[in-house]
């Protein structure tokens, strides 16, 4: 899944604890749960660019909004963090090994093609928004 759609799931945390480190691990295992619903990762740089600073503008949304920020703020970063080793694998050319279980092989990271996976992603990540923003 791309980091806006974890960033968005990572936020939902709030919904369930105040507690910035409980919201923190539980960014961390909705990363697990979502990569491993089949889906479609970028093709090219400028879409994970654009995508990362989406992410970055909904961390900072979190920071200043009033729906339990502290925790919002740690539930996302759990659930971007585990990217960082993607993002420093593709930046050395492929010589960062994963140790996130969806990245290492420990467990599945789905994969799906063509529009039915964009599809997928914007169902996720619009529902977990609206989760987090309380609208559901």
């Amino acid at each position: 899944m791309t980091a806006t759609v974890h960033a968005c799931l990572g936020a939902c945390a709030a919904r369930v604890t105040r507690d910035p480190a409980l919201a923190f691990a539980l960014g961390l295992v909705s990363h697990c749960a979502l990569d491993m619903v089949p889906h479609s990762d970028y093709q090219k740089p400028a879409w994970a660019v654009l995508d990362i600073v989406t992410a970055a503008v909904l961390i900072a949304g979190c920071w200043n909004s009033g729906f339990g920020s502290r925790a919002a703020v740690a539930g996302t970063i759990g659930a971007v963090l585990p990217d960082v080793e993607v993002v420093l694998s593709h930046l050395s050319g492929g010589n960062v090994t994963g140790v996130f279980p969806t990245h290492s092989g420990f467990l599945p990271h789905g994969k799906m093609r063509g529009p039915a996976a964009f599809l997928v992603q914007a169902a996720v990540g619009a529902s977990a928004l609206a989760m987090a923003l309380g609208v559901v």
